[in-house]
């Protein structure tokens, strides 16, 4: 669960690029499951990352960073976040559902970590563009374990150097914040 919330907060403060308003799978799954029994969801609108961009962050960033996190954050769409939790009153294979929604062969893996019986992993769909080679489409995050699963849809449009480098600065931001004395 720590790297779940690790994720969906640090990708929060640095978020990718362009939006594209478009019918997504994910809207209409929130749509429909986000007021059932069983479900937990919330979702980020863009009001919050205006709000989010205007905080003071000069001291935790580079004048390039801060640039990049600027540039990017306003521009996005929504994070929309939905857990399922397993019990008798409500069974429902919530895992089958999002494999017939964002399935493999459309999503790339782009991380994955599996510890016994629970998993998550980061998968992105790719938009092909004559101006940039490779453009993610739309990311998602899936996190699985006996009790929950957790699907995470950041509706964004960014190129691949975009999103490894705000990784990066997630990464050591991340590294700064947690052993900071």
């Amino acid at each position: 669960m720590k790297a779940l919330v690790k994720f969906l907060l640090l990708f929060l403060l640095v978020a990718p690029s362009t939006i594209f308003a478009q019918d997504r799978k994910m809207d209409e799954l929130y749509k429909k499951y986000s007021t059932e029994k069983g479900f937990e969801a919330f979702q980020f609108t863009p009001e919050m990352f205006k709000l989010v961009a205007n905080l003071q962050i000069d001291s935790l960033m580079t004048p390039q960073e801060k640039a990049i996190f600027e540039n990017n954050l306003t521009k996005l769409k929504s994070i929309k976040v939905l857990t399922y939790k397993a019990n008798q009153e409500n069974p429902l294979n919530f895992n089958n559902i999002i494999a017939k929604e964002f399935p493999t062969e459309k999503y790339k893996l782009l991380f994955e970590s599996i510890n016994q019986d629970e998993s998550f992993r980061v998968r992105a769909r790719y938009k092909e563009d004559k101006n940039e080679k490779s453009l993610l489409d739309e990311i998602i995050a899936i996190k699985k374990s006996p009790k929950s699963t957790t699907l995470i849809n950041i509706d964004a449009i960014v190129t691949l150097k975009d999103f490894m480098t705000i990784m990066k600065i997630a990464q050591e931001k991340n590294k700064e914040l947690l052993f900071k004395k």
